[in-house]
């Protein structure tokens, strides 16, 4: 009985991939970006840049001033952001994507 609760523990991390949602990259300006360290537009950059079409893997989505949806990406890589005034749409969610493995 001792062996299944590391086993159990190692799988703590499974409902997180489970929550984990699929969003697009695909900027208004067609420009690659750095990922935030925080949710914010203007935030401090981090070193993880994104190009035009890449598919994030979300763990948290949280509204910002203005109705900015910010997305958390998974494994550290920063924050984004579904779309900037004055710029456009920058991300969408990839619905398809999501319900296709659920389905089986």
């Amino acid at each position: 009985l001792g062996l299944g609760v590391p086993a159990a523990a190692s799988r703590l991390p499974s409902p997180g991939l489970a929550s984990v949602k699929k969003w697009r990259y695909t900027p208004a300006n067609g420009k690659s970006i750095p990922t935030r360290v925080v949710p914010e537009i203007e935030g401090v950059r981090t070193a993880v840049r994104l190009q035009p079409g890449d598919v994030l893997d979300v763990i948290e989505e949280k509204t910002g001033l203005g109705g900015v949806l910010f997305l958390r990406l998974a494994d550290g890589k920063g924050w984004l952001f579904d779309h900037k005034p004055g710029t456009g749409i920058m991300c969408v969610r990839e619905e398809r994507a999501q319900a296709e493995p659920a389905l089986p």
